[in-house]
């Protein structure tokens, strides 16, 4: 399958569509992920994580 879970997003003043949300790619989805990536001209990713490694975020 080629099916990324992922939503759009409203930006400042509103703009539609403006941020793409999905969780990483699974191994198996990882074409998929880029492919999603390169269709909709994204230029910038971003990782928002809890994780905790020594102490460092």
């Amino acid at each position: 399958s080629d099916y990324i879970n992922a939503s759009y997003i409203s930006g400042y003043n509103n703009v539609e569509k403006h941020y793409i949300a999905t969780q990483g790619p699974k191994a198996s989805t990882v074409v998929d992920f880029w492919r999603l990536l390169w269709q909709e001209k994204v230029n910038r990713i971003v990782m928002v994580t809890q994780l905790v490694e020594g102490g460092k975020v």
